[in-house]
Formats: structure tokens, C-alpha cells, sequence
């Protein structure tokens, strides 16, 4: 019988800790919370759901497997999930080999003396606002508007040397993995890695850590597509709370000019360009739940510009 309520016990500790936790994700302290309920029911969306594993991951000091947590998943079953057992280590494609030293040292060559040739044959450059970079000194998260397949390469060269050789571009995960030779020469000359744009987002949002505290600044698209008429799209939800949970500076910049020139599912350039990179004021948030306002407020920075 003491087996029995001891089991009990820690079931309805473990619902408290889920009751608590989605209100946290939800931001709703007084929100009615029923084991039949079903997360998407209650408000959780991808965002939400992200937040409410890693509130309970961070309570008891396990791993869950976020790829399960779905909308239609009741909080029963969210707790079963956890008073399981059924835990995973996050899994991600992130190869170490493009940050090798030697494989920097033959990747940034081809990106500087080759591939920038091609930069500059096909788009006529001038940049704005280098001196809000005069206070970057940490590892930063340089966020901009996704206009063109040619923003990456043209935001490189816009870049400082001192800045461009410690960047690394963040690439959709399903574009790394359907495209290996575009994968490929993006990893040797950009240090290009793999972000998901759908669910689980935590191993790539854990590897964005890694890469800030090892020491690289961090090239990311917000809006997670392309927009094919040049106009600033809404920044994915997610975007706030990844700025917040890391706590990182976050650099602001837009491509002017830029839209149509390797149009989307083109091979090569289709015209030249002038085109026009303005970098705005670095910006860190303090800590904070408020995931849609710093989404917004990055948003907006991004379109002042």
C-alpha cells in the first residue's frame, strides 16, 4: 500500500509541475488546466509546447523528446511521457569538420579571393551603419531580411574581416538535406549549418548555443522563408523566445536592392544589382516571457532600416 501512495504521490507532483508549466508557457497563471485537455486546445502552439519542455526538463533534469509533444497530445499524456521514463538526447546533422582550422583556412580563402569576384561582378555593394559594429565584442546573432538566395554571400561581403571570418550562416535544415552539394559548399566557405524550420527545434537551438559560446557570431533569417516580392515577412514566433533563452546580442541589418537577383530555385544570378546593406544598433533583451514582444521588437528593426 506505501508503493501505492508513494506512486500516487509523485503522479500528482508531476501534474502540479505540468500545470505549472503550462501556465508558465502560456502565460496565464489562473488558465483551468485538465488532465483530458489537449495542448493545442489550451493555446500551446509550437512555440508553447517548446516552452513547456524545457520548463519541465529544467525542473526535473531530464530530456524529453520534443518531437512527440504535439497539439492533439492531452496533459495526461504529457505526464505519462514524463513519469515514463521516455526521455531522448537531442540529435541534430551538425558536423564539426567546417570549423576545423585547416578547413577555415581553405573555406575562407575560396569565400574571399574566389567567390566574393562573384559577388562583385554581379552586385554593385555600398554598406551603412559599420560603425554600430565598433561595439560588438562578443559573439552576436546578426539577423536579417530574407530577400534573395545571393543575401548570404552578399552580407559576408559586407561584413568586416574581423567579423566575417568568425561568422557562421544558419541554412534551412530540409535545403542542407536535400541539396548536398549546396550543403556541402556552404559548410566549407560559409560555415554553414542546419536549422529546422519545423518541429523539434531545440537541437538546433541548443547548437546556435554552442556555436555563440565557442565563439562565432551567428548569420540568421527570422522570417524562415524567402520573400519572393522583397517585402519584410512576419518573423517567426520562435525568434523572441531563441533571443531570450540565449541572451545574446542580436545585430539588426537589411539587404536594400537585392530581391530578384538569384530568384528562388535559380542556379545563378539573373541580373545585376545595387544593392545597399545597412547595419542597424545591436540590441539584448533581459530576461523575460514576453516572447511575442521581442519578436516584434526585432521585427521592427529589422523594417526601420
Amino acid at each position: 500500500m506505501s508503493g501505492q501512495s508513494e506512486s500516487t504521490n509523485d503522479d500528482a507532483a508531476i501534474f502540479d509541475l505540468v500545470v505549472r508549466s503550462i501556465r508558465l508557457a502560456l502565460d496565464e497563471p489562473n488558465v483551468d488546466v485538465h488532465e483530458g485537455d489537449e495542448l493545442g486546445d489550451l493555446g500551446l502552439d509550437s512555440l508553447g509546447r517548446l516552452s513547456l519542455v524545457v520548463a519541465v526538463e529544467e525542473s526535473l533534469g531530464i530530456t524529453l523528446p520534443e518531437e512527440r509533444v504535439t497539439p492533439s497530445m492531452t496533459v495526461g499524456k504529457f505526464r505519462l511521457l514524463i513519469s515514463d521514463g521516455s526521455s531522448s538526447s537531442p540529435t541534430g546533422d551538425f558536423p564539426k569538420w567546417p570549423y576545423r582550422r585547416d578547413v577555415r583556412w581553405i573555406g575562407d580563402a575560396l569565400r574571399d579571393r574566389v567567390f566574393a569576384r562573384i559577388v562583385r561582378h554581379w552586385v554593385t555593394l555600398e554598406v551603412e551603419g559599420l560603425e554600430n559594429l565598433n561595439s560588438v565584442t562578443s559573439p552576436s546573432l546578426f539577423i536579417f531580411n530574407h530577400t534573395d538566395d545571393f543575401d548570404g554571400p552578399v552580407i559576408y561581403e559586407a561584413l568586416p574581416l574581423s567579423i566575417r571570418r568568425h561568422m557562421s550562416v544558419a541554412v534551412g535544415a530540409d535545403v542542407m538535406r536535400d541539396h548536398k552539394i549546396l550543403a556541402f559548399s556552404t559548410r566549407l566557405g560559409w560555415g554553414a549549418f542546419g536549422f529546422s524550420r519545423e518541429s523539434p527545434f531545440r537541437p538546433s537551438l541548443e547548437y546556435v548555443g554552442d556555436m555563440l559560446k565557442n565563439g562565432h557570431h551567428v548569420l540568421f533569417a527570422p522570417e524562415g522563408r524567402l520573400s519572393t516580392d522583397g517585402a519584410l515577412l512576419d518573423f517567426k514566433p520562435g525568434v523572441g523566445y531563441f533571443v531570450s533563452h540565449l541572451g545574446v546580442t542580436v545585430v539588426p541589418l537589411k539587404t536594400k536592392g537585392l530581391s530578384g537577383t538569384v530568384p528562388l530555385h535559380t542556379n545563378w544570378p539573373q541580373r545585376h544589382s545595387h544593392v545597399t546593406v545597412k547595419f542597424g544598433e545591436p540590441m539584448r533583451f533581459g530576461a523575460t516571457r514576453n516572447y511575442a514582444e521581442v519578436t516584434e521588437s526585432l521585427r521592427q528593426a529589422v523594417d526601420a532600416l
